[in-house]
Formats: C-alpha cells, sequence, structure tokens
C-alpha cells in the first residue's frame, strides 16, 4: 500500500514560504516516515491519515531541532 498525502480540508499545512525546506521535499520526508509508522504498524489498512498526521508531527519536531 502507497502512503500518500492526505487531501488538505483545512489550514493545517503551512505553505512553502513559511518554511525553509521546500514543501514538496518536506512533503517527501513525511511521506517516507508514514510508509516507516505503516510498516512498523504491520501493514494495517485504513490508517494513512492517522500515519501521514503522526509523521508530519515527527518531521516537524526533528526539523525544529536542527
Amino acid at each position: 500500500m502507497a502512503i500518500t498525502k492526505p487531501k488538505e480540508t483545512s489550514g493545517a499545512y503551512a505553505s512553502s514560504s513559511q518554511m525553509s525546506v521546500p514543501q514538496e521535499q518536506l512533503n517527501e520526508v513525511i511521506r517516507k516516515k508514514a510508509q516507516e509508522l505503516y510498516e512498523k504498524s504491520g501493514r494495517k489498512p485504513g490508517h494513512d491519515l492517522d500515519n501521514w498526521l503522526e509523521a508530519e508531527r515527527i518531521v516537524k519536531k526533528l526539523k525544529n531541532l536542527k
């Protein structure tokens, strides 16, 4: 199962002008982390959004530490 970015339904995502990392690059890092979370959970279907949001939280937290 491929992990893709969930459709944006609110202003929860910052624009690329607000970040030092291009949004496309950030999305790719988040996508990889979400895939990792999916695999670690035993590849359970139906948790795409949860995996994406958790990956986003992890990546943004790590980005702020740098």
